[in-house]
């Protein structure tokens, strides 16, 4: 046999719809707190049957309870796997790009200094060039220099052996007038 009583709550206790302060249950009855209900069932006690299949559904549901406990611990240990792989791809992707990124530094140092190398090749070649140039401009100068000189002392020896071959003749005839005279 079972009893309820409302110990004065705010909302009231009530059974198959009908407030209550105190009241017998019996199977089948509905008791609402507020706005939960609940269903009275009578309980009988179990019989040998009940209790042994009681007693194997209780076995079945703890080796179910430990299959799904072994499931889960192996899926927890699958998703910490997968997720430690995916971690080592995730080291090894940012190694590799870190590996990358240096190479590619490396390449770019090598190619500035080779730039730099060819740039001052290229001055260098190009002060020998204008060095050059000025040693073939200095030596033209002094060439057409050298060759103005000799024209001048040409035109000079020139004008040298003109007087002296216009010097000459009158020599000449004079000798020959000397020479000649009817006597």
């Amino acid at each position: 046999m079972l009893t309820i009583e409302d110990n004065d709550s705010s909302n009231g206790t009530f059974v198959n719809g009908k407030p209550i302060k105190t009241s017998l249950l019996v199977d089948g009855d509905i008791i609402r707190f507020d706005i939960v209900e609940f269903l009275v069932v009578e309980s009988k006690p179990p019989s040998v049957e009940d209790e042994k299949a009681t007693i194997m559904a209780t076995a079945e549901e703890v080796q179910l309870e430990k299959d799904r406990q072994i499931r889960e611990k192996q899926q927890a240990e699958d998703r910490q796997r997968v997720a430690q792989q995916a971690a080592e791809r995730e080291q090894a992707e940012q190694e590799r790009q870190a590996k990358v990124a240096a190479e590619k530094a490396e390449q770019e140092k090598a190619a500035k200094a080779q730039a730099e190398k060819e740039q001052a090749e290229q001055e260098r070649q190009a002060k020998v060039a204008a060095e050059k140039a000025e040693q073939e401009k200095a030596a033209k100068a002094q060439a057409e220099k050298e060759q103005a000189e000799q024209e001048r002392q040409a035109k000079v020896a020139a004008e040298k052996a003109e007087q002296e071959k216009a010097a000459k003749p009158r020599l000449r005839k004079s000798r020959l007038s000397r020479s000649v005279r009817p006597g």
